[in-house]
This record gives structure tokens, sequence and C-alpha cells, in this order.
């Protein structure tokens, strides 16, 4: 039908459909639209971005129709491969969690009998980074012809239904049904069935590639949704939960464990002191759902890298730290988080070398009397052999320096069946000062140790260990789980230790419930009852406390 066929007030409705449909589209997608004039219609170019809203898992498999080589006969089919498995091998694979897909362009042809007589032209579709396969662009320009006819019934334009499904992502469940597994990927693998389970909590989009692109778009995808994150964030405020002021993304941070959002100041500060007092495990989300389930964790008697479902993993994680501490406070966190780990673990003892000082861990094998042959150290210990495993079980060897040496006397190893040479330096010592000068015995461990002068070392190392004890013991209280000493220097009596966060009594040094702390100071006749807190009384002798009040 030519333009003089048709009647100049259906021409006038089509033109003035297409203006308003391009004029909405140009308001609401600024960037995302051009149109050019021609004598005989208008070309527009759609750059739509996709927002998933939510993330969705993006399971990219290698396309077996375009990959499977069939076998030419019978024998060639039966043959396994150089690893011994069937020939069939199984797809490549790759996933990637997004909220972002990267854009589709479209370019359209609109005659002047646009949209009431006339379909738009699709002159080329495609998406950058390449990410959806040719076949699936092709399904996709079919179903925008269709979603045309359901507008021309209705009297109506089509672009708004074209930017609608693009820009939302309802076309990659419908038409293209993207949102199930495609036939060719075996729900036996295991990649398949990890994907369903995945997919049971975010919603799965699956694409095939030919086997070099897998790798590829998964990578692009990633990229791409990081890039549209990240600028999302900036511009997007946000309440911090400390400080309780609302805050640009640009001047917050988002943790990657748990999610939650605070500004970097008020991080800065919480974090900061934290390392600097040694406190690591206060390094970690504030927010209240985080908290809370770290004190349940507490009360529980668990660490907190415990597997608990109460736990949130809420511990920041070191790109966490590094966007908000600097390098030297990160070094310092680093350090204290080693220094943690190892005050957990009972078998870690230090090299004794002075230059050398590195944390040295059980072995977890050793060696069987005459062989070569190594032994589970959990194996039970059988005959004559069970002198000769408790021997081995003293041997440390330091990865550091390479020194092995006796994890109870600290010397250089002995053997599993020599005993420990010297005793202990504080007991050796001991006996050393208490015997006459000159006497007989105390010459004689003199000879022991090669001098007089190592022992003058050893008694002024024992010592300054009985003044750092006797101070100790006056100034300090013992946790009552790992018997660490800690000082109190302000606030209450209500202690939780650092090391292996146990809930005690500073004044009397023993532990309370974690669940109802405040109990111990709240019961008649316990010593503590009524002392939460020490508060010494002015007294009425001393003026010059009376001028200050």
């Amino acid at each position: 039908m030519s333009l003089a066929q048709i009647p100049p007030e259906d021409l006038e409705t089509c033109r003035s459909i297409v203006e308003d449909e391009l004029t909405a589209l140009e308001a609401i997608y600024p960037d995302c639209v051009t149109r050019k004039l021609n004598y005989d219609g208008i070309t527009v170019k759609l750059e739509l971005a996709i927002d998933l809203g939510s993330p969705r898992r993006v399971f990219i498999s290698e396309d077996q129709s375009s990959s499977t080589k069939t076998p030419t006969n019978s024998i060639e089919a039966s043959l396994p491969t150089p690893s011994g498995s069937s020939a069939v091998s199984q797809p490549l694979t790759s996933e990637v969690v997004v909220s972002y897909l990267p854009p589709l362009i479209l370019d359209l042809f609109l005659p002047h009998t646009y949209p009431l007589i006339t379909p738009p032209s699709f002159l080329s579709a495609y998406c950058t980074h390449s990410w959806l396969p040719p076949s699936q662009i092709a399904r996709l320009v079919t179903h925008l012809h269709e979603l045309w006819r359901e507008q021309r019934d209705l009297g109506e334009g089509v672009l708004w239904r074209i930017a609608e499904t693009i820009v939302g992502g309802d076309f990659l469940s419908d038409p293209l049904g993207l949102d199930t597994p495609p036939t060719s990927l075996s729900s036996s693998s295991p990649s398949a069935s990890s994907s369903k389970q995945s997919s049971s909590k975010v919603p799965t989009i699956y694409l095939s590639h030919s086997a070099p692109l897998v790798t590829i778009a998964s990578q692009h995808l990633s990229n791409y949704n990081a890039l549209l994150s990240d600028a999302s964030f900036a511009s997007t405020s946000f309440h911090c939960q400390i400080c309780f002021e609302d805050k640009k993304g640009s001047a917050c941070v988002r943790l990657i464990s748990c999610g939650h959002v605070f500004c970097k100041e008020c991080l800065r500060d919480g974090w900061g002191l934290a390392v600097r007092e040694g406190d690591v495990g206060n390094v970690r989300c504030a927010d209240m759902k985080c908290v809370t389930g770290k004190r349940r964790t507490r009360a529980e008697g668990l660490n907190d890298d415990d597997e608990n479902p109460i736990q949130n993993n809420a511990e920041a994680t070191e790109e966490d730290v590094r966007r908000v501490l600097t390098e030297e406070e990160v070094t310092r966190w680093r350090w204290l988080k080693v220094q943690r780990d190892i005050a957990r673990d009972p078998t870690i003892v230090h090299c004794p070398l002075q230059f050398c000082q590195a944390p040295v861990s059980a072995p977890k094998r050793r060696l069987s009397e005459g062989t070569s042959d190594p032994v589970d150290d959990d194996q039970g210990d059988i005959g004559a052999l069970g002198e000769l495993s408790i021997g081995w079980q003293k041997l440390r060897t330091c990865d550091a320096c390479g020194f092995a040496f006796c994890m109870f006397c600290k010397k250089a190893w002995h053997g599993p069946l020599t005993p420990c040479s010297v005793r202990s330096g504080s007991t050796f010592v001991r006996e050393y000062l208490e015997l006459a000068e000159g006497s007989p015995r105390r010459i004689l461990m003199e000879r022991m140790l090669g001098g007089s002068k190592i022992l003058q070392k050893m008694i002024k190392q024992y010592q300054e260990d009985e003044e750092n004890r006797k101070w100790l013991e006056s100034s300090a209280t013992r946790c009552p789980g790992c018997q660490v000493f800690c000082e109190k220097s302000h606030g209450c009596n209500h202690m939780t230790c650092v090391r292996c966060q146990m809930h005690y009594c500073y004044r009397c040094g023993v532990r309370v419930d974690p669940k109802n702390p405040y109990k111990h100071w709240s019961t008649q006749g316990n010593p503590c009852y009524n002392k939460l807190f020490d508060v010494d009384d002015p007294s009425e002798d001393d003026p010059a406390l009376w001028e200050e009040w």
C-alpha cells in the first residue's frame, strides 16, 4: 500500500504516536535514544542497559551442539580418553552473580505508516561484549515483532514496550526461556546440580557459548557488573548506623562479609581504636544484627570462626580493612589476626632462637621406629612403640629457620628416648640460689652450663620474671579460661577476655554467666554484691579532695 492510498488522518495519527513515544523515551532514557529523520521515516538507535533489580546468577555453559564431535565409527566411540574417562567430557562451565548486564543495542527504522499499518524494521540487534548468543538475539527480535502486533491492535506504539522488556530483563525468561537449564546440560553433572542448589536462593540465567567464549563472557559480565555497582553505590545515600547521618556512598563502605553500609569516618575511628588496643575481634560489622549474632555466639561458648547458624560472619575482610585503615594499621591488624590464631591453638610454640621466634605448630605426621614410613599422630600406640611415640610428639621443627628442638626444654632435638638434659630454667636457678656459694653442687651446676656467666644471665632473667609475676598478681587478674593476665584501666568489673571471649569478674576472677552476667554483682551474700564499679569515696580527712569537689 502506497502513502497516497492511506488517509491523511491515519498518517497524522501515526506521526503523533511516534513523536509521543520518542519524547517519552528521550525524557526517561536521555543518553540511550538517538533518532535521525529521513525522507521515508525515522531511524532510531536504542542502547538499553539491563538492570535486574536484584542479584541473579548467570550460569554459562559450553554449547555442546557446536563442540561435540561425532565418532566416525563404533570403535572410535568406545575408545577412552588419555585420562581413562569416557570420550564425552563434561561441558566447560562458569558462574557469576550480577545485578547489571551489558546493554543491548537496537537499530530500528520507523516508516511513516508505523505503528498502525507497518511494523518497525530491525536493521541490527546486538549486545556489547557479545554476552547474549546470536541465536537468542534472533529469538528476541521475533518476540519484539509479536509485541508490535499486540500494540497495533490497541492503537499504540511498541517502542515503550521494547524498552521495558529489555531494561527490566523480562526477555530473559519470556520468550528466551533462559531461566531454565538447557537440555544439553546433563542434570547429573556436578555443575548442573550445584547450579540447581544455588538457584533455589538466587534466580539463575542460563547461557550457552562456544568453549573459548565461556570464560571470556563470564569475565566481561563480572567486570561490567562491578563497574555499574560502584557507580550506583557512589551516587546513592545511605544511613550510617553509627553516627546516624545520611551520607553518599562515595563516603561509605559496604562490608563484603554481610553487606551492611557504614561511613568511612566512623569505621576508621572504631576499627583504628580496636587495632591500636589489640582487639582484632572488634574489627567487624557494627550493625545490631551482626553484633547480636556475635554476642549469642560468645554466650554459647563458641569462637567466632566456629560454624554456627546464629553466627553472622561479619568480621571485616582484608579488602574492607584496606579501604578504611592506613597501610601501617592494616599491617598491625594482619599481625594481630595471626597472633590470635596462634593463641587459640594450644599446640603452637615459638622457636627458641632469639633471632627467629616464629610460631611452630605440631607436626601432623611422625616417623615410625626404624623406617621412613610416616604414622598418623592420632593412631593408637601399640606395645614397645608407646614410649617412642610419646617422645616423637615433643619434636618441633621451625619452618622459618629449620631449627629442630624439643618443645619441653626448648633445646636442640635430643631424640625421642633421651630425656631433657636440663630442667626448667626457674627450677634450676632456684636450686642454684639456695646453695651456699662455693659449694661442690653449685660448682657442678656452673660446669654443666659452661661457666658462671651463663648462670648469671639466667639469674637476671629469673629475677625479672619474678618481678613481673609479682606485679601481675598484684595489679592484674587472670582470665579463668585461658589464664592470660588482664589489667583494667577504667570501667566496670565485667570483663570479656579478648583471647578466649570468656566473661568474668575482675575483682574475684570468677567466671560469670554470659547470658546474665550482672547476676554476679546483684546477688546478696556474694562478696562482689553491688560492686560492679569500684568507687572510692572521698575521705573527709583529705581537704585537697574536698577542694576539688
